[in-house]
């Protein structure tokens, strides 16, 4: 099991500075990453995502542009500009181009199948005049071009890596991303007619043949199955909520943070439980076993998960008001270990998400990153100090920059919580190996 015996730790440190305080961690809607979009009032004050003032400035209550086919062949090259790099983001930050050079080594490994944001750095050079651009992408394979995209954006200065509107971004959905792909990128002038002078700078990159994007792997599937739990240890017969837009809402969460190229969730018949579960970790060891045996009447292949969503209390804040455990999870060393792949999680929408991917991360062989918060140094390898997550992130879902210094890894007990570079890699090594069987 996860971490059984650091349970009551967690209880006693951790959660006591994190849950309790229902109130304080879940202060403002888009405290943490996602929150402006997931469709469940985080706060607790009746207004939902971008209805929150909270969420005002959030990059998911914006209009953003998307990519569109290109049909830019004869639009001229920029004047004026350059560029100086262009980042490639599924989750973390990798340089692809820096100062007219591919650069080599890439802190993750780029997952085909999966939706990736294209950010290209630009500054003003001789002859620059504010306007707008076009940003075309061409994406080739074995020499032929497969897909074209473009976007427009306007352009007043440089390009700065923390500031993600500064830059020029297309998104490119997952499907046009096959392994082996190739890329080239330019800027362009906006119509046929542009006269703009300016001097000639890197508007095209590669200048020669489109160069790889690095894409080796094929983007794995991760499939679960949400067994929902009948609480009827204190009469109540009570049920999680797994509507359709809470199963979205856990299918964008998981998607943004685990390198997949597909989140599939389903939900299974009620599991009723008549067993008591305490906040102090009485009684989850037996619930989890119970649940992780309904895989065989569940009909789940051998490369799904079970996770159990449940709630022992009228609230959140009744269950946690003294400090509590909110999931429990195998901790699966072996992706042929098909059995063990079972972990179940409080079902309130105040921690939900943030507990199923914890807990999903156990299943995927990974240990508790020490951060501080109480969660122990199970990951003994784990390489940034504080359980800080090492490079910058990206979350597709709220559209927003997640800066390496201000973030902790998911599978600490911290917060905010991303994905690291380091727990990134080791959750594709499994998933790759769990989607082979």
């Amino acid at each position: 099991m996860c971490c059984r015996k650091n349970l009551l730790v967690l209880v006693s440190t951790c959660f006591l500075a994190f849950i309790p305080a229902c109130a304080g961690w879940f202060a403002h809607e888009g405290r943490n990453a996602g929150e402006c979009s997931d469709e469940a009032d985080n706060d607790g004050d009746g207004l939902f995502d971008c209805d929150d003032p909270d969420c005002t400035g959030s990059a998911a209550c914006d209009e953003v542009d998307t990519a569109e086919p290109a049909g830019t062949d004869n639009l001229p090259i920029a004047a004026g500009i350059q560029m100086d790099a262009i980042y490639l983001y599924q989750g973390i930050e990798v340089h692809w181009m820096q100062d007219g050079a591919l650069v080599e080594d890439a802190p993750v490994s780029m997952v085909g199948g999966r939706d990736m944001l294209i950010r290209v750095f630009v500054s003003p050079i001789g002859g620059w005049v504010s306007r707008t651009l076009v940003l075309r992408v061409q994406l080739v394979q074995n020499g032929h071009e497969v897909d074209s995209f473009r976007t427009s954006a306007s352009v007043t200065g440089t390009s700065w890596p923390e500031e993600l509107e500064s830059s020029m971004n297309i998104t490119i959905p997952g499907d046009a991303l096959n392994v082996g792909t190739a890329m080239r990128v330019e800027l362009l002038e906006e119509s046929e007619a542009a006269s703009f002078g300016g001097d000639e700078g890197r508007v095209v990159f590669p200048a020669e043949e489109p160069q790889s994007l690095g894409l080796n792997t094929p983007g794995p599937t991760l499939s679960v199955v949400l067994v929902p739990i009948r609480y009827e240890a204190d009469g109540s017969g009570r049920l999680p909520d797994t509507s359709d837009a809470a199963i979205e809402r856990y299918r964008r969460h998981l998607y943004a943070r685990f390198p997949v190229a597909t989140v599939e969730l389903t939900v299974g018949d009620e599991f009723v439980w008549d067993q008591s579960v305490s906040a102090s970790g009485a009684g989850w060891s037996t619930l989890l076993s119970a649940v992780g045996e309904q895989r065989a009447l569940l009909g789940a292949g051998d490369n799904t998960y079970i996770y159990g969503l449940f709630e022992p209390a009228e609230s959140l804040n009744t269950f946690c008001s003294g400090g509590c455990v909110p999931g429990l999870a195998n901790l699966v060393s072996s992706a042929y270990d098909v059995w063990s792949r079972a972990a179940i999680g409080l079902a309130w929408d105040e921690v939900a998400p943030d507990v199923m991917s914890h807990q999903l991360g156990h299943n995927h062989g990974l240990s508790n990153v020490d951060a501080g918060c109480g969660s122990g140094g199970g990951a003994s390898d784990y390489p940034h100090a504080g359980g800080h997550i090492g490079e910058r992130g990206y979350d597709f879902v709220e559209q927003e920059l997640l800066e390496p210094d201000t973030h902790f890894d998911f599978m600490s007990y911290c917060s905010p919580a991303w994905v690291s570079d380091y727990t990134f890699e080791r959750l594709l090594d499994r998933a790759v190996d769990v989607d082979e069987l």
